[in-house]
């Protein structure tokens, strides 16, 4: 407390401070957007920064590809424009994979505790949720194994979670146990919606593990052939 007044800090919900949110670069963006659309012909206008419906349902060709830049760099790895879709938000875009990925009477595993939006998300879809246990490097992997060779219990067709800086409990799954679980949905055939909000936010000296796409296979084999090569040819 201070001076008799007793302080309370929110911890449910990952809102940044006002004073860390980008209000002067948006707006800067935003004027030079605007006056995009001032320049040349309307059709000029248009393809420059359009504003009638999109003809890629994925998203603006130009926010795409300046995403697919950005994301490159930050991740070290590939990111192709047409593996992004624009969504409304995370929620909005597990709504949508749940959609795809699944059937009302499909089982989907979540960690324990989990952000607490997604279960509401799950069960308007119809899905069975299960709980697995975590401890302080994140998921149970060798719980998710004996989940998964449990033959009295229906096969997950989905697994939800947050394997850097988790929410709520703050932690990261360690490389190990993000090579084991990729692993084991291969084997099992089940789909891992992986909530990878925070991964950028680390200020650790090595920095956050890689992100659970890079453990792969055929991500691994992609990445590996984009990789410049250098020195004289052998003889």
């Amino acid at each position: 407390s201070v001076r008799g007044e007793t302080m309370v800090i929110d911890l449910r919900k990952g809102h940044p401070h006002v004073r860390n949110l980008p209000h002067a670069p948006l707006a800067r963006a935003a004027r030079r957007a605007a006056a995009r659309l001032e320049k040349g012909d309307p059709a000029s206008a248009e393809a420059a920064f359009p504003l009638n419906y999109c003809s890629d349902v994925l998203g603006t060709r130009h926010f795409c590809d300046s995403l697919a830049k950005y994301l490159g760099r930050a991740y070290g790895g590939p990111v192709s424009p047409s593996w992004l879709m624009t969504t409304g938000g995370v929620s909005h875009g597990l709504d949508l994979a749940t959609a795809a990925l699944s059937r009302p009477g499909d089982t989907v595993l979540c960690e324990s505790p989990t952000y607490f939006l997604v279960h509401q998300i799950f069960a308007d879809h119809g899905l069975r949720i299960e709980s697995l246990p975590t401890d302080a490097d994140g998921l149970d992997t060798c719980a998710l194994e004996a989940r998964c060779e449990d033959s009295g219990k229906p096969p997950p067709r989905l697994l939800y979670l947050v394997p850097s800086h988790g929410n709520p409990s703050g932690a990261t799954l360690p490389e190990a146990r993000r090579s084991r679980l990729v692993e084991l949905a291969r084997k099992h055939g089940f789909y891992v919606l992986a909530d990878e909000v925070y991964q950028l936010l680390d200020w650790s000296p090595s920095g956050p593990p890689p992100r659970l796409l890079c453990y792969d296979d055929p991500y691994r084999a992609m990445k590996q052939s984009t990789l410049p090569t250098s020195g004289g040819s052998g003889g």
